[in-house]
């Protein structure tokens, strides 16, 4: 498979669990975060 998806949220606790899932079934992730 060879889909990109951009996550929203990726530094938090459900963001990371998400990216950990995509990226275990071949997804590649791009991550969207934002400054403090």
């Amino acid at each position: 498979m060879n889909q990109t998806v951009a996550v929203t949220g990726a530094t938090g606790f459900i963001g990371k669990y998400i990216i950990d899932n995509l990226l275990a079934r071949g997804f590649h992730v791009r991550a969207l975060t934002r400054t403090a």
